[in-house]
């Protein structure tokens, strides 16, 4: 079947950026990483404190937004995923969803995008915590938690389960329950690639290395 050239070059587009995509993801990792340590790193005289007073730190942030990457067209970042835009956003400020036909956004606008849900879900996530107690290590591992995987998963989770029990380490460990994918268990390296989920167990893995350090207390 032939496809006329203006079909080719979107094609050619798309498989360049998935390619840069891949390429960047890497660095994206180690810059994440670098951010989360700055943010997570246990300091053993820090207590736990009410969740109402606690609010998400501005290097958890930047962490996020490194670990989400920028894309300022809307994509499917992984199989089975739903489109996204900016940083991670599957919708936009009035609600609307994310889709593949939609235009592209600006840099600024997708951070704005991004602080907007993170703080709609912060609200939620403080109110599914009523009573409870974290350091600022636990919560911001929770909330960014929160953002890649949605609200629903987070209130219906073991961790917040836990976390009303007071028992922080089982909390800490039921973050490595969430390893999959589309089906896909992404912490297997069969299922990694191009087309993988290797970065959801990556990610999975540095949120639950901090978040032990911090419940070892």
């Amino acid at each position: 079947m032939f496809r006329d050239q203006g079909t080719e070059d979107r094609g050619q587009k798309t498989v360049d950026q998935r390619r840069l995509r891949l390429r960047g993801f890497d660095n994206r990792r180690a810059r994440a990483a670098n951010l989360l340590s700055s943010v997570f790193c246990p300091l053993s005289s820090d207590p736990r404190v009410p969740v109402k007073t606690l609010s998400f730190g501005a290097a958890a942030l930047a962490a996020l937004l490194t670990w989400e990457g920028f894309s300022e067209t809307p994509y499917v970042p992984t199989k089975g995923d739903v489109p996204t835009i900016g940083y991670g956003s599957t919708f936009y400020e009035d609600g609307a969803t994310v889709k593949l036909t939609d235009p592209p956004i600006t840099r600024s606008h997708a951070e704005k995008l991004a602080r907007g849900v993170l703080g709609q879900f912060e609200v939620a996530f403080r109110q599914s915590l009523d009573g409870a107690s974290l350091t600022q290590y636990e919560y911001d591992a929770y909330l960014d938690f929160s953002y890649q995987f949605g609200l629903g998963a987070w209130r219906g989770s073991s961790m917040r389960r836990f976390v009303l029990a007071g028992d922080y380490g089982k909390a800490c460990d039921a973050l490595l329950l969430w390893k999959k994918q589309a089906g896909r268990d992404c912490s297997l390296p069969k299922n990694w690639g191009p087309q993988g989920c290797k970065g959801v167990w990556s990610r999975q893995m540095e949120r639950h290395a901090k978040c032990m350090g911090e419940a070892a207390k």
